[in-house]
């Protein structure tokens, strides 16, 4: 499992194929490419860097690699259980999850709040639902739909006072809805 503080050298070593995954998510790191900056600067840059060049949540870089070296599922059951202090907590919130009744600003209808699916999307979300968030107004909301349910979203958009409420379709559609109450 690839990680913030994993330096790009010694990944991209190791998986040679995310060289490519890393300029497809952002063109910059076509860098890369270069043999002496790559024997270089990428020895001592680690993963959490490279996001802040490129400008992407680390997170959302850290699902990506992941998700090309097949371990997406591991990386968030990782992020998930760092974003909780301690194991309890942790539990606590898996049992919150599965008995949660659906908050009462949940709209009653699906075609109330705009509809953000990006299962299919080519390039990195996060960008476009940084600003969809950013664009809110206090008693609006939004809904997101994925392929799995991407926690380190949702944990950046709670950090920025937005609350959400997970529901789980089917193995394959997640819906996710955000709401800024004040």
């Amino acid at each position: 499992m690839i990680k913030s503080e994993d330096k790009v050298f010694d990944t991209l070593t190791q998986y040679p194929a995310l060289k490519e995954v890393l300029i497809k998510i952002n063109p910059k790191f076509s860098q890369l490419n270069n043999p002496v900056l790559f024997n270089t600067v990428a020895r001592v840059t680690p993963f959490s860097k490279v996001a802040k060049l490129g400008k992407i949540y680390i997170n959302e870089l850290l699902l990506e690699l992941n998700e090309a070296i097949g371990e997406k599922e591991a990386f968030l059951k990782y992020v998930k259980q760092e974003t909780f202090k301690n194991k309890d907590q942790f539990l606590n919130s898996l049992k919150k999850e599965q008995t949660t009744e659906k908050p009462k600003w949940i709209p009653t209808s699906d075609i109330e709040w705009e509809i953000l699916d990006v299962r299919n999307d080519k390039t990195d979300p996060f960008l476009k639902l940084k600003a969809k968030s950013e664009s809110l107004q206090k008693g609006e909301g939004f809904i997101l739909i994925q392929k799995f349910e991407p926690f380190p979203i949702i944990t950046f958009l709670e950090r920025t006072g937005l609350q959400s409420y997970t529901i789980e379709e089917n193995k394959e559609k997640f819906k996710i809805y955000f709401f800024k109450e004040t």
